[in-house]
């Protein structure tokens, strides 16, 4: 005889036992229930009182820390003056005989210098073996920590783990992206610079706000009368914003490019030893200035020029410049994360703290590195989040069948780099035209499940 589950639960006996049940456990259900949450309010209350706490104790170190540091300096002597007028005074005599000064520096004597002085420094400018060139890098701590920055990339790459997110969006791609409840514009362009193809595309995800913003151009400058083309991408992620953002897009180059050429101005020879003091100097400038608009959001910069025979790198904060090479990945840049180690002791030097709960500065910003962020600013007037970048260099001889992509770290939030590179072969090989598999990544990004912009820029090299 087969019986129905609707029926045996109609059944008299069987709906007493389920009576007697409910009175007997209900009760109880909603009374562990008023427990468990109640536990957990208290919980989460007392973790943030807690980081109140640990963040006040923190500020008043640093103010107690600084007060100790403010040593009052002895009130100037009248005689100080005096002396200095002294010292200035004989500067110029110092360890040179009087005759020979006083010989070169008369108008009305003259003096006809030795022969081996006739070659003028005007001389090496015209010298067709150096006029024009850029002299390769031999200032051996220069290279040393172009060595060092690129190491720490490549050894974040060999440590990073897969998010088990990866995933590429076969479907036609749209011109834009249904999350609920808003459809968000899935943008993209192609550009030429200098004859390489260049594909952009980016969206603004479930983030409210657009904060990223991206640089595609060339670049032209002048030294000793030879002029110098070049091209320079860019990616930035803005933070509590994005005028920060807009503003080193719109400026960069000629920030880059005043530094270039200042940089060289006493040299007959351009080095690569100038490029690099010139990408580091870029951003610190830009950073100083971005504080008389009186805004306080801030930005991370990846941007990479291609000058000669070599691709320079330059990265402030946890954007992310990679290179496939033969569909070999190879990061070019370390995320500055505040939690890594190197990144938490700078901090901490210069008056700010990392809450290991979080790993943000002061348990908010999330980047160890970025321009502009000036509230993040210690009692003593020291910015403790710098705009310093992590510069690297790689050679244009040694890549074959070769991207430069740049991206917010919004895509490695789910992607990791080796990934990133498998995609973009991966749509090439299927021909794929570069602006098409820049928007087609940053929609599969988005629908692996990032929560924040998402920027992406694919340079073909």
């Amino acid at each position: 005889m087969n019986i129905s589950v609707d029926t045996l639960m109609a059944h008299p006996y069987v709906q007493y036992i389920r009576e007697k049940a409910l009175m007997v456990f209900g009760p109880l259900e909603r009374k562990v229930t008023g427990i468990a949450l109640a536990i957990i309010g208290g919980v989460t209350a007392c973790y943030f009182i807690y980081c109140l706490y640990v963040r006040q104790k923190k500020l008043a170190e640093i103010k107690q820390k600084a007060q100790r540091n403010l040593v009052k300096q002895p009130e100037p002597s009248p005689l100080d003056g005096v002396q200095q007028f002294i010292d200035t005074a004989k500067a110029p005599f110092q360890g040179v005989k009087p005759k020979k000064q006083i010989a070169k520096q008369d108008p009305l004597i003259e003096v006809e210098p030795p022969q081996k002085q006739e070659i003028k420094p005007v001389a090496l400018v015209m010298n067709p073996q150096a006029y024009g060139e850029i002299k390769e890098l031999t200032d051996a701590k220069i290279k040393g920590r172009l060595e060092k920055n690129l190491k720490a990339a490549q050894q974040q790459q060999a440590h990073e783990i897969s998010k088990n997110k990866f995933k590429i969006t076969e479907d036609q791609i749209p011109p834009d992206i249904q999350l609920l409840p808003f459809r968000k514009p899935l943008n993209g362009r192609k550009e030429i610079v200098n004859g390489r193809e260049v594909g952009v595309a980016y969206c603004e995800g479930r983030r409210s706000a657009m904060e990223d913003a991206e640089l595609v151009t060339s670049i032209e400058f002048t030294i000793q009368g030879k002029v110098y083309k070049g091209e320079l991408f860019g990616v930035f992620d803005g933070h509590g914003g994005d005028k920060a953002s807009q503003y080193v897009k719109d400026h960069l180059a000629q920030y880059l490019i005043k530094e270039l050429e200042n940089g060289v101005a006493d040299h007959a020879i351009f080095t690569e030893e100038h490029i690099f003091k010139a990408l580091k100097a870029c951003c610190q400038e830009l950073d100083k200035d971005y504080i008389k608009t009186n805004n306080q959001d801030g930005t991370t910069a990846t941007f990479a020029l291609i000058l000669g025979k070599k691709i320079w790198v330059a990265n402030v904060g946890d954007s992310r410049t990679i290179l496939s090479h033969n569909k070999t990945a190879i990061q070019l840049t370390e995320d500055a994360k505040p939690l890594i180690d190197r990144y938490k002791k700078k901090i901490e030097k210069l008056g700010g703290y990392v809450l290991p709960f979080n790993g943000r500065v002061i348990g908010q910003l999330a980047v160890g590195r970025a321009i502009g962020d000036h509230e993040y600013t210690a009692v003593d007037g020291k910015k403790y989040v710098v705009p310093n970048p992590k510069i690297s260099c790689y050679s244009l001889n040694q890549i074959q069948n070769g991207y430069l992509i740049l991206a917010c770290d919004g895509v490695y939030d789910v992607w990791t780099t080796n990934e990133t590179v498998q995609a973009v072969n991966d749509r090439a090989e299927k021909g794929e035209s570069i602006d098409v598999i820049a928007k087609r990544l940053v929609w599969s990004v988005i629908n692996s499940g990032s929560n924040d912009n998402v920027s992406m820029m694919i340079v073909k090299l």
